[in-house]
């Protein structure tokens, strides 16, 4: 019989340093299960980055079967006025994050100074600011502040566009800093999903939803679909026995509606 499916949903952190030992908001966690199956573990914490990295490609190698890895931050970038990539696209653009960003064990990384680059050669592109902004006031430089600049660059992706209309209130990914802001986690996650499409036994196995198949389900029986979420999208109550720390329950519905959902 056909392994289950293994179902990885990901809360991704920016934090620069390790969060506390104690499970705490704000920091990197995980929920696991298999498709079709009743036993769900809790929710797991880690500290930093490259715990939560490191646990997830465990989880893949011990896999046999087919998995989807839904991360909470952002595969790609807005396109122009003509419908045109104003970055790299899928795989090109994780790898791109990986040469680019240094993200050390400690959490330590220079996304400030990655991000202040990108709006140099897209400023050079737009004839205008370029789009990203948000940082703390000391790591303000002369292509990157704290506010946001009036960028000829469009600030929404489709997606973003469709659940503003629905009355929803998502961040723009060009956003890196302060509450609600998607895009440090966008830049660091990236780097991540670089790293697996690097890795010599997991790498032939993923495929990046929807830029490498479309919108067609993946015919490998070992297949990883590595796929964006949205944990705010869903309504949240607290389950009993689980901590009751809003990153933990949101990755475990989401982890708990895809286990339930018809093959």
């Amino acid at each position: 019989m056909p392994a289950p499916a293994l179902v990885v949903m990901a809360d991704w952190s920016a934090a620069a340093t390790p969060r506390p030992k104690r499970p705490s908001p704000d920091a990197c966690w995980l929920a696991y299960g298999w498709h079709g199956r009743r036993d769900r573990p809790p929710p797991e914490y880690f500290r930093t980055r490259r715990d939560i990295e490191a646990r997830i490609r465990a989880l893949l190698a011990e896999h046999r079967g087919p998995a989807l890895v839904g991360l909470d931050f952002s595969l790609g970038y807005p396109l122009d006025e003509e419908g045109r990539p104003l970055m790299p696209t899928g795989r090109a653009l994780a790898r791109m994050m990986t040469r680019t960003l240094r993200d050390a064990a400690d959490g330590a990384n220079n996304r400030f100074d990655v991000a202040a680059d990108l709006n140099r050669q897209l400023a050079r592109r737009l004839g205008g600011p370029g789009p990203f902004w948000g940082c703390p006031p000391r790591a303000a430089r002369p292509a990157l502040g704290p506010k946001k600049p009036a960028s000829p660059a469009p600030e929404w992706r489709a997606v973003e566009r469709r659940l503003r209309g629905a009355g929803l209130r998502p961040h723009s990914v060009w956003k890196l800093y302060t509450t609600g802001s998607v895009g440090s986690q966008t830049l660091l996650g990236l780097a991540a999903v670089g790293r697996w499409l690097d890795d010599p036994d997991l790498g032939p196995r993923i495929r990046l939803w929807p830029f490498d198949d479309g919108f067609r389900r993946p015919r490998s029986a070992r297949g990883v679909v590595i796929a964006e979420v949205w944990p705010s999208l869903l309504p949240l109550s607290f389950a009993a026995g689980g901590p009751e720390i809003k990153d933990a329950q949101q990755v475990a519905a989401l982890r708990d509606l895809a286990v339930t959902q018809p093959s």
